[in-house]
Order: C-alpha cells, then structure tokens, then sequence
C-alpha cells in the first residue's frame, strides 16, 4: 500500500468517526431533552390530580362547611408541591324571580419546581382551578 493510499485511508477513517461523533451526540441530546420533558409532564399531571383532590373534597363539605386552608407541603407525593385553597364569598341574581342566592367561590392552587435532574432545581409551575358552590 502505498503512502498516498495510507493518507487517504486515515482521512476517511477520521471523517467517519467525526460524522459518527455528531450523530451519536445529536441523539444523547434529544434523550436528554425528552427525558426532561417526561419528568415535567409527570410533575404538571401530579399537580392537577392534587387541584382536583382538594377541590372534591372541599366541595363535599357543602355550603356551610367550606373553609379555606394556608399553603401546606402535600407529604404524600414525592417532590415539592404546596397547596393552597382560598375561599371567597360571592352572591348571584336569579334573573326570573329577582332574588340572590349565596355562593362561594373555592380556588386551589398547586406551586412546584420542574427540575431537569441535575439537582439544580428549576422552574416554578402553578396548577389551579376554581369551583362554586351555592347554599341551598
């Protein structure tokens, strides 16, 4: 084999480990990105399914009995999601016969940090939701 023939042997043999390099690197990338991606749809699922547990269970309770709560960490669900429910007394007109019926107004409110696996923490994500519930 000649000098010539060697140099170019080496040429190709360093262009097609660039090429591979390139291709092997762009796929770990979008990976990585989907990888992330999973975590914060997971986290986004996890926080409306504790908007809605808590908005249920307020619900529940009735007219008389709906309070609101302070911010609290919900222990039961790994990761760092607070909850919030807020109260708000409201009244609507009942066109026809012209009288008011109280009603109250339950807004709850899930606060999480995304995190894109490295530890160093990420965004802040809200969830939340609003129910009415009328005295009877």
């Amino acid at each position: 084999m000649t000098t010539r023939a060697r140099a170019y042997l080496l040429l190709e043999i360093a262009l097609g480990g660039a090429i591979v390099a390139v291709i092997v690197g762009g796929i770990l990338t979008s990976l990585s990105q989907a990888r992330t991606m999973t975590i914060t749809v997971g986290r986004d699922q996890t926080a409306s399914q504790l908007v809605l547990e808590k908005l249920d269970e307020r619900r529940a309770l009735g007219f008389a009995l709906v309070t609101a709560q302070s911010a609290a960490t919900v222990a039961t669900v790994a990761g760092n999601y607070t909850r919030t429910t807020t109260v708000t007394n409201c009244t609507e007109i009942v066109p026809a016969p012209g009288t008011n019926i109280n009603c109250k107004d339950i807004r709850v409110t899930v606060t999480f940090t995304t995190s894109n696996g490295s530890g160093l923490g990420g965004a802040t994500r809200t969830a939340q939701a609003t129910a009415r519930v009328y005295e009877q």
